[in-house]
């Protein structure tokens, strides 16, 4: 299974410093089912970073730092997207990801 959350494009041209905050509840297959933040340039090709396992039942929050991620450069651009992409096997299902409170 693949589920994508797709926002933009944000027009980051006169930015210095920008961060895509988040908060998630995270119970999947470690190693196997993931969840991913991303960001891109062209709304198709996407970079950023992934998390598999579990928040610990807890909510936790996520900050994806768009001036160190790969891919880039973001900050200066001026059609930037942000996503979310859920990825799981069919092996092992437990509840999945939850996010809240996604800021840019």
């Amino acid at each position: 299974m693949e589920a994508w959350m797709i926002a933009g494009p944000f027009d980051l041209s006169s930015v210095t410093s920008a961060t895509l905050e988040f908060d998630q509840y995270l119970r999947t297959e470690g190693g196997y089912d993931y969840c991913s933040a991303m960001v891109s340039t062209d709304g198709s090709m996407f970079d950023g970073l992934m998390w598999s396992g579990g928040s610990g039942d807890q909510w936790v929050h996520g900050t994806l730092d768009l001036s160190t991620v790969a891919g880039g450069p973001y900050l200066g651009a001026s059609s930037v997207w942000v996503a979310f992409l859920f990825e799981s096997d069919f092996v092992e299902t437990d509840e999945g990801v939850y996010l809240d409170n996604i800021q840019l």
